[in-house]
């Protein structure tokens, strides 16, 4: 969030005490440079089955607002945090680097980024990353403002995923500017031609506890008091007819808060994961094992897609009216 002087959370801020000065150095001694392509990935990505047969398939998407990868020296750290870690692709927020591109990191992995221009230098900026291993899948990557950036990946034969990640404006702002990032979102959705959708980020809202008829969006497991911002992210996740993922899920009360306030004395839960179908989401949990020493906590969904069951299913409804019809048809001659 914009609205504070960040300084890393002092329950999991071991990453910002720690010495890097030789991350950025390879055995020689030279420097390191982000298109430098390890034969050894980092991280580990496991899709399960295979989206080419249409076996079930599961697929660990993040979002992580990192404060800031405006030094070489925080992305590698970032990658460094993700070895052992199962992640597909990684929303994130506030990167604060300049421009618009597609990179390659060494380990393979592609480090999208939309961030400050000559037009909007104030930009907090978003982007991706995407696993080495999962890279074939991705389809397209659009942005729609320094806010807003879309991935589409293609599952089995014509079923796509967009996954839209987002950074809100913060309380600083007024409700003129939140309503013009949510139709930025809107925009992002209405492009997607796909069977799934997923918008994800810190939203910089509190949902607080789910309330009488709200049930089709929360779950059991809000936690705080709402706010007006909260109410927005609430009347847009209904019109567009997303579930709040976070809330769906019973973890340990320590383990669903997403943003620390400097003086570690508040915390809140502004860091959502909405998914157009909540029987796709298996998991969503805060990960604790990332951290760069940023104020916010990573939020992971496990997503498991049987793209084969939903083909038939669609096939096998086709067949049954095909049957009705026939029926009808019987009847009819019968009174004749």
């Amino acid at each position: 969030m914009d609205k504070y002087d960040k300084r890393g959370r002092k329950a999991h801020g071991r990453n910002g005490q720690r010495n890097c000065s030789n991350r950025s150095r390879d055995r020689s001694g030279a420097q390191a440079s982000d298109e430098t392509v390890q034969s050894k990935p980092k991280g580990s990505c496991e899709v399960e089955g295979s989206m080419e047969t249409g076996k079930l398939t599961t697929i660990y998407l993040c979002t992580y607002n990192v404060r800031t990868l405006k030094d070489e020296e925080k992305l590698e750290n970032l990658m460094e945090d993700l070895e052992g870690f199962k992640w597909n692709v990684i929303g994130l927020a506030e990167t604060r680097r300049e421009g618009e591109g597609l990179t390659q990191l060494k380990g393979g992995a592609w480090f999208f980024n939309h961030g400050k221009t000559e037009d909007n230098v104030n930009a907090r900026g978003v982007g991706f990353l995407i696993h080495p291993n999962f890279k074939d899948y991705i389809k397209e990557i659009k942005s729609y403002s320094n806010r807003v950036v879309a991935l589409n990946i293609q599952l089995a034969r014509k079923d796509q995923m967009c996954v839209i990640q987002v950074y809100a404006p913060t309380t600083d702002y007024e409700d003129v500017e939140v309503e013009e990032f949510y139709e930025d979102i809107d925009k992002a959705v209405k492009d997607n031609k796909g069977k799934y959708t997923i918008v994800m980020g810190d939203l910089n809202a509190k949902v607080g506890e789910c309330k009488n008829g709200e049930e089709s969006i929360l779950g059991k497991f809000g936690v705080g008091e709402r706010n007006r911002r909260g109410e927005m992210l609430l009347e847009f996740a209904a019109e567009q007819k997303l579930i709040i993922a976070n809330t769906f899920f019973k973890k340990d009360k320590r383990r669903y808060w997403t943003w620390e306030s400097p003086n570690g004395v508040t915390r809140n839960q502004i860091d959502f994961i909405l998914c157009s179908q909540k029987g796709i989401v298996n998991n969503c949990e805060v990960i604790t094992k990332v951290d760069i020493a940023s104020d916010h906590r990573m939020v992971r969904a496990t997503i498991c897609i049987n793209t084969k069951l939903a083909r038939l299913k669609f096939i096998n409804n086709k067949k049954k009216k095909r049957i009705d019809i026939l029926k009808l048809k019987e009847r009819k001659e019968e009174f004749n």
